[in-house]
């Protein structure tokens, strides 16, 4: 977990972040000004509100701060700084050219210590990149345990089920397939990190769930999706996918055909099936043959199948529409897409949150809250 020796070394580090932005932005002879550091916003816990710009042409940035971002997670970023007020800043240590550019491309600040920026608010539009990275920092936000791979999935867990956090450990434990002691230094973390409210002795509820959902898809990308790719392949089936019953191979659907059977909004340029293990019936099959650069990608489920029955947990938490039965959990699509990065799958991604992730998590608040 992110120790309290951790967590100081993070605040200093943030600090020490927004320190530099402030004298970036003076040699680009902008104002920089700092107008709340940790703001509560509703449900949003954004690192900082800044206000930026000229004389009295500014404009206020929603920032957050992350430690040496990767190009796999642009998608995740987009989504978490492009829904507020105000835009979204994103700060970091180092931005490398490709993920700066994709930043640009959807129209997403950023600013970095070496310099890279892009930055577009009444009367600026400042754009540089290309400048390397100079220095290594030693502390880096990844070394929260929630948020490493083992720990990513209790949090998925949680996602999916919100009210198991009111369980015991040994119960979340067995639902989302770790072990008890790392459900335990995962729930510690999330006290820490102010995710997880403590009421009475044993009591707990769930908070900053929308935060939490950026969270895990920027970990999802970053540490947990590299380790399930099972092999990529191509077909010449591919656009017979609807034709193909996953359940025959004890598989399901994921990513962007998993979206359009959610949504019926989307049509797939990938195709990814979450399975136990590509079996050569499967891949026979489905006429899948090997091949680095392919459309098809097999990934190594990481769910159990009652995560998503009915009776787990509250019968009040349950989903109101059915879920297709071919297809993966909604909180795990919409990290797919997210991960996938482009215009179309970030869109949606949003269309699918709205309609099957934040519908549920408002109603567990609501019930949260009586």
């Amino acid at each position: 977990m992110m120790n309290e020796k951790h967590a100081k070394r993070f605040e200093r580090h943030k600090q020490r972040l927004l320190d530099g932005a402030a004298r970036i932005l003076h040699e680009y002879d902008f104002e920089w000004k700092l107008l709340e550091a940790d703001p509560a916003l509703g449900q949003d816990r954004p690192d900082a509100v800044v206000e930026i710009g000229e004389g009295e042409r500014k404009t206020t940035f929603i920032v957050e701060i992350k430690i040496r971002p990767r190009t796999a997670q642009v998608g995740a970023i987009v989504a978490q700084l492009g829904h507020r007020e105000h835009p979204g800043l994103l700060l970091a240590d180092y931005i490398n050219p490709e993920l700066a550019e994709e930043l640009r491309r959807s129209e997403v600040c950023f600013l970095d210590m070496e310099g890279n920026a892009y930055l577009r608010g009444e009367g600026m539009l400042v754009w540089v990149t290309g400048r390397k990275d100079t220095r290594r920092i030693q502390i880096e936000r990844e070394t929260r345990r929630a948020f490493q791979p083992t720990g990513l999935k209790v949090i998925f867990t949680l996602l999916c089920r919100p009210e198991l956090v009111e369980k015991d450990y040994r119960t979340l434990a067995q639902v989302a397939d770790v072990a008890l002691g790392t459900v335990q230094w995962v729930m510690r973390d999330l006290i820490q990190d102010g995710y997880v409210h403590r009421e009475g002795r044993t009591g707990r509820r769930l908070i900053q769930l929308d935060r939490l959902l950026d969270e895990w898809a920027l970990g999802y990308a970053r540490d947990l999706q590299p380790k399930l790719l099972l092999g990529r392949y191509e077909t010449r089936a591919f656009e017979k996918w609807r034709d193909i019953d996953p359940r025959r191979f004890d598989a399901v659907w994921g990513g962007e055909p998993a979206a359009a059977l959610i949504t019926r909004y989307l049509k797939p340029e990938t195709l990814t099936l979450w399975v136990d293990k590509p079996t050569p019936r499967l891949l026979a099959e489905l006429g899948l043959r090997q091949d680095a650069r392919g459309r098809v990608q097999i990934r190594q489920i990481f769910w159990k199948p009652e995560l998503t029955a009915p009776g787990l947990g509250d019968p009040a938490m349950e989903t109101p529409v059915p879920l297709p039965e071919l297809a993966a959990p909604p909180v795990l699509v919409y990290a797919e897409l997210l991960a996938i990065g482009d215009a179309r799958t970030i869109e949606t991604a949003r269309k699918l949150r709205d309609e099957w992730i934040d519908q549920p998590l408002q109603r567990y608040r609501a019930r949260a809250a009586v």
